[in-house]
């Protein structure tokens, strides 16, 4: 039996144009290999839900990476195939001491299925309202009073 290579490629700064989009020229090579049988994926700090909408014209069946290797799922549906996530337990320390020193993080994170980024309104650096005010229709986009994990 042959082997099967995977290829695996970041997307910013690699696969993507300085404008965060993908030329035509990549669009029509990785398809044609892909339908030829090569085997191609991604990886990047993305997430699923900003990583599919950049990569929306490539007809991707392999998992892909995304928040830098803190899960592998299926970039269609989203489903989840491998998660490294911290316990409860820990992500409630790293929380209790961020939030002692005065640094209330955007968490991004799956509640179930559903991709979702939490933040606190009352409690955001210039570089969060920044990211906000770019995602003000984002789905995934919840603003909470008090982080429940």
């Amino acid at each position: 039996m042959a082997k099967k290579v995977l290829y695996v490629s970041d997307l910013d700064g690699t696969l993507l144009k300085n404008d965060v989009t993908l030329s035509d020229f990549t669009v029509k090579t990785v398809n044609s290999l892909i339908d030829r049988g090569m085997m191609f994926s991604f990886a990047t700090a993305r997430s699923r839900y900003t990583s599919s909408k950049i990569t929306n014209e490539l007809n991707i069946s392999a998992p892909v990476v995304i928040y830098n290797g803190t899960f592998i799922c299926d970039l269609k549906s989203g489903k989840k195939i491998i998660s490294n996530d911290f316990s409860k337990t820990d992500a409630e320390h790293i929380l209790n001491k961020l939030l002692e020193k005065g640094v209330f993080p955007m968490v991004h994170a799956f509640l179930g299925e559903t991709e979702k980024y939490l933040f606190d309104e009352k409690h955001m650096s210039r570089g969060m309202a920044d990211f906000q005010s770019k995602r003000e229709k984002d789905e995934r986009r919840t603003p909470v009073d008090v982080y429940d994990l």
